[in-house]
């Protein structure tokens, strides 16, 4: 896979970020403000084409059913500075137009986390499909793909690629599950002094570790 297209450029890190993966990029934004900006900043790279324009008009017209393509979906309005309050996620229509690509395609789709329940204020609810819709939407145009949610996103690639992303998750898992355990244990110096008081008569007051 050597193509990747993206909605929502935003600030360009994650074009950027695509760009060290993939020789060919394009990438779309809605705000004109946001698309010079992107455009800007992304000059540097040869293999990125920024657009401006409404996803659900110029996805149609990326679309390739010959190249196999990773499409990153990230072209919800997110708030002050962003465009597209009007029609808060798109992603709906953004599936149903990508699914005339290449039986290879992957899906990345950010924010999960707004599909698993009503999205909080300033978020329109009624604009943003549930986790279930995104699901079944992803599975009628791509039968038989494995789709998941891993690190916030919606994944869904073709069955052959599981093992891949369930690497991806167990990786992910034991990371996040490391993390949280350091996050419970106290600082070394009061381990330190945990093990010196044990040694001392009667120990020290006042230098346990806290809980």
């Amino acid at each position: 896979m050597r193509r990747a297209v993206e909605t929502g450029t935003f600030g360009g890190d994650g074009t950027r970020v695509l760009a060290a993966a993939f020789p060919t990029v394009l990438t779309i934004e809605l705000s004109p403000e946001l698309h010079e900006r992107a455009k800007a900043k992304l000059a540097d790279l040869d293999g990125v084409a920024v657009l401006c324009g409404n996803s659900t008009e110029l996805l149609s017209k990326v679309v390739d059913a010959q190249v196999p393509t990773l499409y990153y979906l990230d072209g919800h309005w997110s708030g002050e500075g962003t465009a597209g309050a009007e029609q808060q996620c798109p992603v709906m229509d953004e599936l149903e137009l990508i699914a005339a690509g290449h039986p290879d395609d992957c899906v990345l789709i950010d924010d999960a986390r707004l599909f698993c329940s009503a999205p909080p204020p300033p978020y329109d609810p009624r604009q943003w499909p549930t986790l279930v819709q995104v699901f079944d939407a992803l599975r009628a145009a791509r039968p038989g793909c494995h789709v998941t949610v891993l690190d916030d996103q919606v994944i869904a690639t073709p069955r052959a690629a599981k093992p891949v992303v369930d690497r991806y998750g167990q990786e992910l898992a034991a990371r996040q599950e490391a993390e949280a355990i350091a996050r419970q244990r106290p600082p070394l110096i009061y381990r330190a002094l945990d093990r010196v008081r044990a040694r001392l008569p009667g120990g020290l007051a006042g230098t346990s570790s806290p809980q």
